[in-house]
């Protein structure tokens, strides 16, 4: 059986491409929901929805921050992140949902759009991170994707005590 093998998708647009699709899944699981649905906590252990989006804009921040450090910097020390110990996460979350929701967004398509001028090379621009012996710019934004893969799965099953049938 001869032939030339598929072409294997480039692992970079398959990153951006997550990135946006999670974006518009993010919108999808809020949209219909009055601003007291969203900040409402089922269980006072957890997040609300509105809490969820506010960590997602964060961290998408903190995540943007540390590719721009790797990408000026000759491998920088990278900070660990704790929510817990966010003063400002508090005050972020207190915005109106709609807000924050537009920020992330517009941040959002503002980060792929500079991820996706990245030359190859670039992917691989490092930072000293003490948790992960490996960490560059590829690992982050695959990180980032999985750590907010996990969130949407909250924000999934939030939702779906909430109603409206989501489309």
């Amino acid at each position: 059986m001869g032939g030339t093998a598929p072409e294997r998708p480039d692992p970079h647009r398959r990153l951006l491409r997550r990135l946006e699709i999670q974006a518009h899944d993010v919108e999808r699981l809020l949209g219909g929901l009055s601003e007291d649905a969203l900040a409402r906590r089922p269980d006072p252990e957890k997040w609300s929805l509105k809490e969820l989006l506010a960590h997602l804009w964060i961290t998408q921040r903190l995540f943007a921050a540390r590719a721009e450090k790797m990408l000026f910097e000759e491998n920088p020390p990278i900070e660990p992140y704790d929510p817990a110990e966010d003063q400002e996460f508090p005050r972020l979350a207190a915005r109106p949902a709609t807000r924050i929701l537009a920020e992330f967004l517009n941040e959002r398509a503002v980060l792929v759009g500079r991820l996706a001028a990245l030359r190859p090379e670039e992917w691989s621009r490092r930072g000293e991170h003490p948790e992960f012996p490996h960490y560059h710019v590829r690992f982050l934004v695959e990180y980032m994707v999985h750590h907010e893969a996990h969130h949407l799965y909250q924000m999934f099953r939030l939702r779906s005590q909430l109603g409206p049938e989501l489309r």
